[in-house]
């Protein structure tokens, strides 16, 4: 299709809310079923809403209710704001409701509206539930909720060497994807708004696989990040050191697929990877190519037997081909996955590598690895 597709880039999906989540919403609200998908003319003042893209400007669309809270507005990554407070407080019709949301906006309720904003994330339908009586016009409540943004994930495969044999050849790109999920207020769990979406349109394909139709399952999405540091950084030559947990490591697997084609490359690239259990949860177990097992080291943070190891740790064990890497001719050290736990873990575990192989001092060895960063050596991508 003309995209250029690039290893270890992004693409970005434009997931929708779920649609039961946006109908309990609507019911909350008191928006009559029949006119949630009548056309309506929105008009704003400025800014990019209801898009996300162009210049920041007034608009006027035509449009529905349900597109907008389906496809426009974040009803649940984010903390409530003071302003969305007291416009439940000026929309109530209990007395009690409106002291309790009147106190939270206060500045004597200051520090119980921190613990409530850095708790748990409050989605717009729990609010709406705590207080019942508050019904928010929409187009108030529309000023107040944050846009929904594109998602982003990296590519797992080499794009340029992957394509589903249809009308010649169709690009095939692949990603890996994590369910989010956290506890509901109602029991049982939520899932976030990209990895849900995903989840859906999963369960939507095995279920018509499972009756013997041709699902046509349709994900909207655009070319992404492949200017990302990941993407920008690759070259086909000099060793590379890869290190990853969790989804963080889907990108590396594109890396190895194209270095390995490579005879010039071999031994040229390692992996090391961080799951919790190898049985649950390791990605492309035998997909990374020829010599798997030479180039891939796995690390279990929870063993059926022994103690378990983090990613770092092994970064700690390793630190001979940490230094050998990092000091050689177009050498490379790539990191990948959430940057609490893992990713500060894994830049700890490079400079203690540093002191003890380059007998340098902890000042010296941050130092190190920040040059190398500079230089396009070190490249971290994490969330």
């Amino acid at each position: 299709m003309g995209v250029d597709f690039k290893v270890g880039g992004a693409i970005g999906v434009m997931a929708p809310n779920e649609p039961g989540v946006v109908d309990e919403l609507m019911d909350l609200l008191c928006i009559p079923k029949h006119i949630r998908d009548r056309p309506i003319l929105l008009k704003t003042g400025g800014g990019h809403w209801p898009t996300v893209w162009g210049e920041e400007k007034a608009r006027e669309l035509i449009t529905t209710r349900r597109d907008l809270l389906t496809w426009c507005s974040d009803i649940q990554s984010y903390p409530p704001t003071k302003q969305l407070m007291h416009l439940l407080a000026e929309h109530t019709t209990n007395v009690n409701e409106k002291k309790v949301l009147d106190f939270l906006c206060s500045a004597e309720g200051q520090n119980v509206f921190c613990d409530f904003r850095t708790g748990p994330h409050v989605t717009m339908n729990q609010l709406l539930h705590a207080f019942p009586s508050s019904k928010p016009p929409l187009e108030l409540l529309l000023q107040q909720l944050q846009p929904l943004m594109p998602r982003f994930y990296s590519l797992s495969n080499d794009p340029h060497e992957n394509c589903v044999p249809r009308a010649g050849c169709a690009r095939l790109i692949e990603i890996a994807v994590t369910v989010h999920e956290t506890n509901n207020w109602t029991g049982g769990l939520r899932t976030g708004v990209g990895s849900g979406y995903f989840e859906r349109q999963a369960l939507k394909f095995i279920e018509a696989e499972e009756k013997g139709e041709k699902p046509d399952l349709r994900i909207p999405m655009f070319k992404g990040l492949m200017a990302n540091p990941l993407a920008r950084e690759f070259v086909a030559d000099g060793p590379m050191l890869l290190i990853g947990a969790g989804v963080g490591v889907a990108p590396f697997r594109g890396f190895v697929q194209r270095r390995l084609k490579n005879a010039n490359c071999a031994n040229k690239v390692w992996v090391l990877q961080g799951v919790r259990d190898s049985l649950l949860d390791e990605l492309y177990t035998g997909e990374w190519g020829v010599h798997e097992s030479e180039v891939k080291k796995v690390v279990q943070s929870r063993k059926h037997s022994g103690k378990g190891k983090y990613v770092q740790d092994e970064v700690r064990a390793q630190a001979d081909l940490v230094w050998f890497i990092i000091n050689s001719l177009d050498g490379r050290v790539f990191v990948c996955g959430s940057s609490k736990g893992m990713g500060e873990g894994v830049e700890e575990a490079l400079i203690d590598s540093a002191m003890m192989k380059g007998n340098l001092s902890r000042d010296e060895a941050t130092k190190f690895w920040d040059l190398k960063k500079e230089a396009g050596q070190y490249i971290a991508e994490t969330w």
